[in-house]
């Protein structure tokens, strides 16, 4: 894989919810196809062994068969959900880094960017997201020479009726 050891994450479920909807949608589909193929199979099989049984022909090999199905079928179903858990673990992981970043960049880290592992799927996203720290980090340099500094949170934004109509979104009524 490439990745040393502290470049792993702690958790494989990072977030719960979105890395369910993706299993979901990739692996309910094909258990459901793979059921329907095991059942014609079964029922084909009863057939052929109950044709075979009117004409007087003894039947064999039809249990090594029947375990044989299964057998596929729990292979291939715990394949389907451990790669789609660890293609949602690529997307939920990349989603929570980002998010993580953009909240120390509001909690007042203005160097920090998203780096993402080099196996996540939304490398595209991330690189849209440093490009847009880098160039609010530059606004927010242009912004800080012209205004004194003042710490505020997005909850207090809209009281203090101080800041520029321009940045707060606010138009001051005379």
């Amino acid at each position: 894989m490439g990745l040393n050891f502290f470049d792993r994450r702690s958790r494989f479920v990072v977030n719960a919810a979105l890395q369910r909807r993706i299993v979901m949608s990739f692996t309910l589909p094909m258990v459901i196809v793979l059921v329907v193929a095991l059942g014609v199979q079964f029922f084909l099989g009863a057939q052929l062994k109950s044709r075979l049984v009117e004409q007087g022909l003894e039947v064999s090999g039809l249990l090594t068969q029947v375990v044989a199905s299964i057998a596929f079928f729990v292979i291939a179903s715990a394949y389907l959900v451990i790669t789609s858990l660890r293609n949602s673990h690529r997307v939920a992981g990349a989603s929570y880094r980002i998010q993580e970043t953009l909240k120390t960049f509001r909690g007042g880290n203005r160097k920090i960017r998203a780096n993402l592992r080099k196996d996540d799927y939304l490398m595209a996203l991330a690189d849209d997201v440093n490009a847009f720290l880098d160039w609010l980090e530059g606004e927010a340099g242009e912004y800080d020479a012209r205004q004194p500094v003042r710490a505020e949170t997005p909850s207090t934004a809209h009281q203090d009726s101080s800041r520029s109509p321009a940045r707060s979104g606010v138009s001051e009524v005379s």
